[in-house]
């Protein structure tokens, strides 16, 4: 599902040994500046972030907020692929600066400010700058952006680190440079302001290791209506036009049919998805939900689809939800 989309979406900067996405100025001449009370912070708290706050998206409180409501706005404008009957569980978004894929991601996060009920957010991104063997959290009290503060679950966090399995450790060196993660919280500000965190960088892993954490989510997680499981990444990086196209459509059919052996064992020759790891957990989990889950596509667009964009080294961007209904 390729859609054209009226934004300017720029390839994010890689290293292209690792396909990650690096650093980018996201201060958007178009986004509404606006009067904001100061951003509501609990100075007695113990607090993390933002990790990327006046590069990836603004850092102004009134500019970011107007960024946010006018993707929300926009997505509200599409009509949902979605049945009455089913129930949103999970997201991919991309974490590109906003001005590249903000508009993409919007359409997932607005999908879920019309969920009710959502109130405990994981969100799951790729590493760009560290090396580890597991999963790394933080057991900080609040996530803070410029919108505010967002509460950490943290009777979440301490029953996944006390895993026997080990496979998730309190390592806020891995989030502190990271934006895969942070990216996504001023968007759960804005759709799902109750809400509470758990944030998780995941790096790749083996296929085991993947699916062991998928179980250890769904076992804390799988049967509360009121969890989002939320998987951060782009698609493939630095190819030409068409070739990214013919890309990134294998990579959402893979997706969509849960086909995780293949979205791992072509991650290096495709230079992506980067969040191959968290969309591997995301849909290890959905198979756990039963024979109605599903993964269905909201939208996909590259930077070789603006006018902006250059056509010859291209990066995609797809927002997808995982729903359990018929």
């Amino acid at each position: 599902m390729r859609t054209h989309l009226p934004v300017v979406v720029l390839a994010c900067l890689a290293c292209l040994s690792t396909g990650a996405c690096s650093r980018q100025a996201s201060h958007d001449s178009a986004a509404r500046s606006e009067p904001i009370a100061p951003a509501a912070v609990d100075s007695t708290k113990s607090s993390f972030g933002p990790t990327v706050a006046g590069q990836f998206y603004p850092a102004d409180p009134g500019e970011l907020r107007g960024m946010l409501r006018g993707f929300l706005h926009d997505a509200a404008r599409a009509s949902s692929p979605l049945e009455p009957s089913q129930r949103l569980v999970g997201l991919i978004v991309p974490h590109a600066g906003y001005v590249y894929s903000g508009a993409v991601a919007g359409r997932g996060w607005e999908l879920a400010a019309k969920t009710p009920g959502i109130r405990t957010v994981v969100v799951m991104g790729p590493s760009h700058h560290r090396l580890r063997t597991t999963a790394s959290t933080i057991d900080r009290e609040v996530y803070r952006t410029p919108l505010g503060d967002v509460p950490i679950a943290l009777d979440v966090v301490k029953q996944l680190v006390d895993n026997p399995s080990g496979l998730v450790k309190i390592d806020a060196d891995v989030l502190a440079p990271e934006h895969s993660v942070d990216v996504q919280v001023p968007f759960i500000q804005m759709a799902l302001p109750s809400a509470r965190l758990v944030p998780i960088v995941v790096p790749f892993m083996s296929e085991d290791r993947l699916d062991t954490l998928a179980g250890m989510l769904f076992d804390l997680l799988g049967k509360d209506p009121s969890a989002l499981i939320v998987a951060s990444s782009d698609l493939a990086h630095y190819f030409d036009y068409p070739t990214a196209n013919s890309l990134d459509e294998q990579i959402e059919r893979e997706i969509v049919a849960g086909d995780v052996s293949s979205l791992l064992a072509h991650h290096d020759e495709r230079r992506g998805p980067c969040g191959v790891a968290p969309i591997t957990v995301l849909l290890d989990y959905e198979k756990r939900l039963g024979p109605t889950a599903k993964t269905v596509p909201l939208e996909m667009i590259n930077s070789g689809d603006t006018a902006a964009g250059d056509k010859s080294r291209v990066v995609g961007y797809l927002a997808a939800a995982v729903v359990v209904g018929k």
